[in-house]
Order: structure tokens, then C-alpha cells, then sequence
């Protein structure tokens, strides 16, 4: 009896196991929907009881979202979980300069390696994210911070390494909290779109040190806005 109690609690967690790998084999991506509660079952060979605590899994890592009504479906950073670095627990008065700080050290690399592998499909991507912050930029959208994220999430994508894409929302924070410092800043907004361009100009075209050399810039230009010096990383 204690062992089959053991072998109840165990199912849902090689479940959640199985969903997941389920969920890479076959490409699913941010977005797509689930298979439903009754189609679980009848793949799994399972009852709803261990699918339901198997979902608990899943949700609690972020890895899906229930929309009431609608269904489960995968969450746009599958097990990145909110804030996994505690730095909600770090030093507030200096975040936004760490956050910079490790933006510079990390994208313009990954721009690099975006203008070598960036896709026809990126590239429509990026020029997308563009033109959606272009459109927030001229509504006054309280969006902008997100679609100036979108932007170097494709960025990121370009580089067809999975790692890269999901090691930069951790950074991205820096982008709204930036945000938040430059608002009142004039041209702050149009500055950043003008990088972007010429980022995604650089990607377009294939040039590796352009690339890299934009993103750069753009880093700092963002922490001049924010009046951050951080020193041995001037233009």
C-alpha cells in the first residue's frame, strides 16, 4: 500500500516530464495551445486527476497559461520563471545600471551572431517590431517598453540558439526600468527606434561588426538617456 501511495504521488511529476517532452519534440512554440484535460488522458493512458497536478507542475514553471474558458497554452518564456535571479532581493539603487551593464556585455554579441544566421522569416520579424514601435512611439502607447523589447527578443532569435533567447529577458528588465528613468527625457523614444534601425540594417545587410558595433552604441545611448557612467565602457 505505501508503495503505491509513492507511485500516485509520482505520476503527475513524470507527467509533467513527458509534457515537456512532448511540447519540444514537437516544436511547439510560445502561444500554442495545449492538448485539452480528455485529450490527455487518452494519450497518457493517465486519469484527470494526475493530468490536472500535472498542469499544477507545468503552471508553477512557468512552462503554461490557463486562459479561462479557452484552454492552456504555453507561456511566451516556457520555464523562465518571474524573476529567477532574486533580483527583486538586490540592491534597487544600482539594478538599472547592473542591468545595463550586462546588456553591454552580452548583445552586441548576440548582434553579432544575428547578422551570421538571421533568417528571411527574422528579418520580417524584426522589421515588424520596428514598425510596432515606430506606431507606440507616435500614439504616446504606455506599450512602448514592450515593443522595444520585442524588438531585441528578434534580435535574439536571429541567432537560432535557444540559450541566447532565453537568457536575455533576464536582462530585459533593464528596458522598462530604463523606461521609466528616460520618459521625461526628450527624444528618448525616437533615439532608440533610430538604433534599432540601424541594428536591423546591420543584421540585414550581413555585417557581423556593424552589428555588433549598433547594439553598442545603443547600450550606451540608453545609459547616457538614464544618466548611468559606468567606467571602461566608453563609446
Amino acid at each position: 500500500m505505501k508503495k503505491m501511495l509513492i507511485e500516485n504521488r509520482e505520476l503527475p511529476l513524470l507527467l509533467s516530464s513527458k509534457l515537456r517532452e512532448m511540447i519540444a519534440e514537437k516544436g511547439m512554440k510560445p502561444g500554442d495551445r495545449m492538448p485539452s484535460e480528455g485529450e490527455l488522458v487518452e494519450m497518457f493512458g493517465v486519469g484527470r486527476s494526475t493530468v490536472r497536478e500535472a498542469v499544477k507542475l507545468l503552471l508553477a514553471d512557468n512552462v503554461v497559461e490557463i486562459h479561462r474558458g479557452r484552454g492552456t497554452y504555453l507561456t511566451e518564456a516556457p520555464g523562465v520563471k518571474k524573476d529567477p535571479l532574486g533580483l527583486g532581493f538586490s540592491n534597487q539603487n544600482k539594478l538599472l545600471q547592473n542591468l545595463l551593464e550586462s546588456r553591454l556585455l552580452i548583445e552586441p554579441q548576440i548582434a553579432r551572431l544575428a547578422a551570421l544566421r538571421a533568417t528571411g522569416e527574422n528579418l520580417s520579424r524584426l522589421s515588424r517590431a520596428i514598425g510596432e514601435m515606430d506606431a507606440a512611439e507616435k500614439q504616446k502607447a504606455k506599450d512602448f517598453p514592450s515593443r522595444d523589447v520585442e524588438f531585441h527578443m528578434a534580435v535574439a532569435e536571429c541567432t537560432q540558439n535557444d540559450v541566447l533567447y532565453r537568457i536575455l529577458p533576464l536582462i530585459c528588465d533593464s528596458i522598462r526600468e530604463g523606461y521609466l528613468e528616460t520618459m521625461n527625457v526628450p527624444g528618448s523614444n525616437r533615439k532608440a527606434i533610430e538604433s534599432h534601425i540601424r541594428i536591423f540594417e546591420a543584421i540585414r545587410s550581413g555585417n557581423p561588426d556593424d552589428a555588433m558595433k549598433q547594439m553598442r552604441l545603443h547600450i550606451l545611448q540608453a545609459m547616457d538617456d538614464a544618466k548611468i557612467v559606468i567606467g571602461g565602457m566608453k563609446k
